[in-house]
């Protein structure tokens, strides 16, 4: 193997464990310098690595030249006897309809095309034809964008165990050599000299600029910082993913005090983790959104809420804290309760016995209760909360306001109007379910007949 482009692609696969033997390859093909330089250099590797390829063409529509480009990667396929995929993206408008950008939204496209041909063909990798200099051009439009070290550390060998990058070890320079020696010539997408996209802005301005009047070689500077934040950046994750596990008290409930004695770099991407888990991405949680829930609970203030993009809501609620999708806004509801039956209510099932004997032991009003059936007022409700609601709390002097009995309870303000409430004919409140019964309709001496009423709250709540 005498061309040294393709041992420093070999090296590089070999050294990232980028390609196993025996597995299916989707090599992405524009027709450009660089995806024909993946193309051409994978094959000459594939018999001796021990991989298949197949070649996979979106065709953008959106230039004059696509067609001839769709043909002339067909013709590079067949050349080299190896099976292909064509396909042409939809119409512009459906393009636009997902997305504020165009560019962003042919992405989109192509990794979705992408994905389909890899699955129809149960292919292990799908390979991108991105490199040094496109390492350089990302790193520094998250720089200008603003982002931290997972931006900052670039595109990875390896994504997702699924997308690969093998010449992300060449520079631009050494593709265009390699294309040379071989006589293949690319096609050119004019689009990469529109400088309307910063990128391309900064390919053609700001990098030139940088390797004239700074250092001639900036664009393996920046690609081996990226090598080294990367590697940083992994030991951070694993790092974040035990901080998760130590601040976790629930499904995606954490515990304030634990998280606010991490360090700010594992708050931070304790943040955005939990953000990603739910959301399944980090688009659009910016560096503000962060720190202010960050601000938040360090501040001196028990219940507080921020709206985060894609319906997220953080809340922090006494020592504790949450990100969870918005629901639904809580509904009244109403229903009266049918004695000896299950009943069914929005937050779970509320089951009633009429019984003769005593029962021992006495429950604690929390999730079992008992009342005497011949002091209470039929029929009975089941209810949320109302304005103004107050009760007569089991085992205290007086009445107290519902509200100022579920703040001593440290009940998170938005549960408060989930929580159900038993009350009789007269709307008196018999029983704050899950919480404290009233000392209306208690069990004394001289009850005979009891009313036994178990709560089983639904997982969701």
């Amino acid at each position: 193997m005498t061309n040294p482009t393709l041992r420093a692609v070999r090296r590089f696969i070999s050294s990232h464990d980028i390609i196993h033997p025996q597995e299916t390859v989707v090599v992405a093909v524009s027709g450009g310098a660089d995806s024909l330089a993946l193309l051409h250099l994978l094959f000459d590797l594939h018999r001796v690595l021990a991989f298949d390829l197949h070649v996979a063409h979106l065709n953008h529509g959106l230039r004059t030249s696509s067609i001839n480009e769709a043909d002339y990667v067909v013709q590079q396929a067949s050349n080299l006897g190896l099976s292909y995929t064509v396909e042409n993206l939809p119409s512009i408008d459906s393009l636009t309809a997902e997305s504020t950008s165009v560019e962003a939204n042919l992405r989109h496209w192509r990794y979705q095309f992408l994905d389909r041909v890899a699955d129809r063909l149960k292919a292990e990798k799908i390979a991108l034809g991105h490199h040094i200099d496109d390492q350089a051009e990302t790193i520094l439009l998250k720089l200008l964008r603003g982002a931290g070290g997972t931006g900052l550390g670039g595109m990875l060998p390896v994504r997702d165990g699924r997308y690969v990058r093998p010449l992300l070890c060449l520079r631009r320079l050494e593709i265009k050599k390699y294309l040379g020696k071989k006589k293949i010539e690319a096609c050119q997408d004019e689009s990469n000299e529109d400088y309307r996209f910063l990128r391309n802005r900064i390919r053609h301005e700001l990098l030139p600029i940088l390797s004239r009047d700074y250092n001639p070689n900036i664009p393996n500077i920046l690609s081996n910082t990226a090598n080294l934040i990367q590697t940083d950046e992994d030991f951070l994750h694993s790092q974040t993913q035990d901080a998760l596990l130590k601040c976790q008290i629930g499904r995606h409930k954490f515990d304030r005090l634990s998280f606010l004695r991490l360090h700010p770099a594992l708050q931070r991407r304790l943040i955005r983790l939990i953000y990603f888990q739910i959301v399944g991405h980090k688009k659009d949680l910016y560096f503000t959104h962060v720190h202010s829930m960050i601000d938040l609970l360090s501040a001196n203030r028990p219940n507080v809420e921020i709206y985060l993009p894609f319906q997220i809501l953080f809340r922090r609620s006494y020592d504790e804290f949450s990100l969870k999708r918005l629901a639904t806004k809580n509904q009244w509801f109403e229903k009266q309760l049918q004695l000896n039956d299950i009943n069914q209510i929005p937050t779970g099932v509320l089951v009633s016995q009429l019984l003769e004997d005593r029962i021992r032991p006495m429950p604690d009003g929390l999730f079992s209760a008992v009342f005497d059936m011949d002091q209470l007022e039929l029929p009975l409700f089941i209810r949320n909360r109302k304005e103004g609601d107050r009760f007569y709390p089991f085992g205290l002097n007086g009445s107290k306001k519902v509200k100022d009995f579920l703040m001593d309870q440290k009940v998170p303000k938005h549960l408060r109007d989930q929580i159900p409430i038993l009350v009789d004919k007269k709307h008196q409140i018999l029983w704050i379910i899950g919480y404290r019964t009233s000392q209306i309709g208690c069990i004394t001496e001289s009850t005979q007949r009891i009313l036994k009423i178990d709560y089983e709250v639904d997982s969701a709540y």
